[in-house]
């Protein structure tokens, strides 16, 4: 059986040493346009949502790849230990990471010939990505092959959904990860914008005025994609406020589908949210990510 290690991300929600065999490699939050910090390394969530608090209009802040150099030693670190490895990073629509791991295994590849590199484009982010790794990971470890696991990653993509519900779109604007904010102007500020992430792009679903709201509008997008007999077998929970708000809209997400009987029986899962995320998602913000059993 091959040995096999798993190289995700810093926006899958996965600390490091999680998960045994699978490795992180950061991506990078840049301050001020020139102080870079390695995700989840030199920078937390807590920093940024600090820095976000005191800028509430707007801060300069961005995202970054992560560096080549972080991926080599990596690697380095680890290469007498494997046979094969495994790429699942974030979405190449909302980001260059894809592209670049593509280039650096090809180049991994052809100085190291014994060795076994897969790239895959998963789509996803934060807690579903952690799902996709986590199922690839049992996958793995049962000795299967290439196209049982690429077969995998496909399902995956085809029945995940997440959407957004902002504060506002002052670091959604800034970062320019999502399309259609030509059309949305938010004359009242009580308006929340809702991003739905779809297909491994972000597009701006609907405006709400509450929570409930939200919450009804992400579930109506989930029957328009899957019809109205669809089974859930995980529900993921991220957040960027209070615990007092958290514990308030989680008990909305629970009624709504108790309310709707909703086909899910298990309980809804939090994660944290990495300091890359809440660069665009800004402080206030909650997201809901759903995984269909399409069994």
């Amino acid at each position: 059986m091959k040995k096999t290690a798993i190289i995700t991300d810093s926006t899958a929600s996965i600390k490091p040493g999680e998960i045994n065999g699978v490795y992180i490699l950061p991506l990078q939050v840049i301050v001020d346009g020139e102080k870079s910090f390695r995700d989840g390394i030199e920078i937390d969530y807590d920093h940024v949502h600090k820095l976000l608090k005191e800028n509430p209009h707007g801060l300069n802040i961005s995202t970054s790849l992560p560096r080549q150099s972080d991926l080599l030693k990596i690697f380095e670190e680890i290469k007498t230990k494997y046979d094969r490895f495994i790429f699942l990073p974030l979405s190449k629509g909302l980001s260059g990471t894809y592209d670049m791991l593509v280039q650096l295994a090809k180049e991994l590849s052809e100085q190291n010939k014994d060795k076994e590199f897969l790239v895959f484009e998963t789509s996803d982010i934060a807690i579903s990505l952690k799902w996709l790794v986590e199922d690839i990971k049992a996958l793995v470890d049962k000795g299967c092959d290439n196209q049982t696991i690429k077969a995998k990653v496909e399902s995956h993509k085809q029945n995940i959904l997440s959407a957004v519900t902002l504060k506002n779109l002052v670091q959604m604007r800034k970062g320019g990860r999502i399309s259609g904010l030509k059309k949305f102007i938010t004359t009242l500020l009580r308006v929340k914008p809702i991003i739905l992430f779809d297909k491994g792009v972000n597009t701006l679903g609907a405006k709400v005025f509450s929570f409930s709201q939200a919450v009804e509008k992400i579930f109506g997008f989930v029957k328009t994609k899957f019809g109205d007999n669809y089974k859930i077998k995980r529900i993921g929970f991220c957040y960027s406020f209070c615990k007092n708000y958290a514990n308030e809209i989680k008990k909305i997400i629970t009624d709504f589908i108790e309310h709707n009987k909703i086909n899910f029986q298990n309980e809804i899962e939090n994660a944290f949210i990495t300091s890359v995320i809440i660069v665009h998602t800004g402080i206030d913000a909650f997201s809901i990510s759903l995984l269909i059993d399409n069994k």
